[in-house]
């Protein structure tokens, strides 16, 4: 109220207090609704996400499996660095290590000396 002597004068001021934080009651009612909103469409995003995650564990674990499997494939090949390899290369044969080989890690003889694709490597009839 503004003080005003005259009761009518206070009423009145009362009354537009009071129509004024009805207002802001309503936005404030209109703007929690929308946050409402919002934080669903958050934990919507959420969801799907945490499938999403889900899934690409699920790959992986199905991945890990594969290399785990592999892996116990080239163990139990006994493949080792100190093996010696006897080549053919144009008839003429070399003789080297298995380590001599792998000894540069990208290249295609490392690939194949490795022990990983031993059952797939050409073999002469001298094995």
């Amino acid at each position: 109220t503004w003080g005003f002597s005259s009761r009518t004068q206070t009423f009145k001021l009362g009354k537009i207090e009071m129509r004024e934080l009805e207002m802001k009651s309503m936005r404030e009612k209109a703007l929690m609704q929308r946050m409402r909103e919002e934080i669903q469409v958050v934990r919507r995003e959420m969801e799907q996400c945490k499938a999403a995650l889900e899934g690409e564990r699920e790959k992986l674990a199905m991945e890990k499996e594969g290399l785990e499997k592999e892996k116990q494939k080239m163990t139990d090949l006994k493949a080792k660095h100190t093996d010696i390899i006897e080549l053919n290369v144009g008839g003429r044969r070399f003789a080297t290590t298995r380590a001599t080989l792998c000894a540069q890690p990208e290249t295609l003889l490392a690939a194949m000396f490795s022990g990983r694709w031993e059952s797939s490597v050409q073999r002469d009839e001298s094995g």
